[in-house]
């Protein structure tokens, strides 16, 4: 359960309603369409976060507060972990950094917003779902949303750009644990001008946070070609380091 208590002064509860057809007016922002919107961007991402922690530990649960400030443009800007009563901690971080990514407010509000996040997770009854990637229907689902095409040589070209500075990513990730290493999957969302919409790390679960927050700008700040056809989505993994060598110790 997502809710919203909006801090800021300015947005009326509801749009107006237009007397002549009855009808709540579109592209007037509201307190009630920040929380729409927060609750539609928002499910599927937390859900994800939650559902690690649930592997677990399977009757985690609880609320998980942030603050967060919505710009005039309607991107987040700011986001704050409150507090969380989930046992797993890395469950919490994973909710502020995908309150962090939410897509952009719309419509946007004329002012910056601020606002407390409220989100209430609790354990279902169904047993936790199996993801695969390579599940046909929802490839098709993907294709249908993203039209779009870019060549893989234009692609891999602009990632390439970014390279020096996902190493100092991982340099710095190295300090703080020699031992380092994994596997990031992003998300990088094109829009059909060029340029980049949105990098998100999707179903990796990299150790060292900072390390992905930190990747993901290198990437966001790329300017890759306009795809032919619209908006389309790629997705990249990245490797860090290498997994220990097994030790075989024989027995005399």
């Amino acid at each position: 359960m997502v809710d919203v208590d909006i801090k800021s002064r300015g947005l009326p509860k509801r749009p107006p309603v237009d007397r002549r057809t009855g009808r709540s007016r579109r592209g007037v922002p509201s307190e009630h369409g920040v929380l729409a919107h927060a609750r539609k961007w928002g499910y599927w991402d937390f859900r994800i976060c939650f559902e690690a922690a649930l592997r677990k530990d399977p009757q985690d649960h609880g609320q998980t507060k942030l603050s967060m400030r919505i710009a005039a443009n309607g991107k987040v800007s700011r986001v704050k972990l409150l507090s969380s009563e989930l046992k797993d901690k890395d469950a919490a971080r994973c909710l502020e950094e995908q309150v962090a990514n939410y897509r952009d407010f719309h419509p946007a509000p004329r002012r910056r917003v601020d606002l407390e996040l409220s989100i209430k997770l609790w354990p279902g009854d169904a047993p936790l779902p199996v993801v695969s990637i390579t599940d046909e229907a929802a490839l098709k689902k993907f294709h249908e949303a993203n039209p779009g095409r870019i060549g893989d040589s234009a692609f891999i070209d602009t990632m390439n750009r970014s390279l020096d500075d996902v190493r100092r990513c991982y340099a710095s990730g190295l300090e703080r644990d020699a031992a380092l290493w994994g596997r990031i999957l992003l998300e990088i969302q094109l829009p059909p001008g060029g340029g980049v919409a949105k990098v998100r790390q999707n179903g990796s679960q990299f150790p060292d946070r900072k390390v992905v927050r930190c990747v993901r700008r290198a990437v966001r700040k790329q300017e890759f070609p306009s795809p032919e056809g619209g908006r389309t989505t790629r997705m990249i993994g990245i490797r860090l380091g290498q997994p220990p060598s097994p030790v075989v110790e024989a027995n005399e």
